[in-house]
């Protein structure tokens, strides 16, 4: 049989027809595959953006001297009146600060404890 093949050179020809159809045919079913260990993909469309809200505000410091309130907000360095990262700040205070965004006021706190102002101390004998 194997000499018979060889002369007529046809038995190879059906295996291999056969190989490229079941192939062709499973090439659809191979691209649904995932890989098992790949970590879930999010869906981009469900997901809502988050608004920013006090969490997202860093006070680092405020220096409160005479009529001068300045904090230092996300790095940056902002008074009453002036707009960061889409809040207004509305009041600076020893330790404190006051934002508004989107109508809604809010108070964000230094996480470092307040430093005494030992110039409005009065000195002792």
């Amino acid at each position: 049989m194997f000499e018979e093949c060889r002369a007529n050179r046809s038995c190879g020809a059906m295996p291999r027809a056969f190989l490229l159809v079941a192939l062709l045919a499973a090439a659809p079913a191979a691209a649904e595959l995932s890989d098992p260990l790949a970590p879930p993909t999010p869906d981009v469309d469900a997901v809502e953006p988050a608004e920013p809200g006090p969490a997202d505000y860093h006070l680092a410091s405020t220096l409160v001297a005479g009529d001068r309130r300045v904090a230092v907000i996300n790095g940056r360095i902002v008074g009453p009146g002036e707009t960061i990262d889409g809040a207004e700040v509305v009041a600076v205070t020893r330790g404190s600060a006051r934002l508004r965004r989107d109508g809604e006021e809010f108070t964000i706190a230094s996480e470092r404890p307040a430093i005494r102002d030992r110039s409005r101390e009065e000195e002792q004998p």
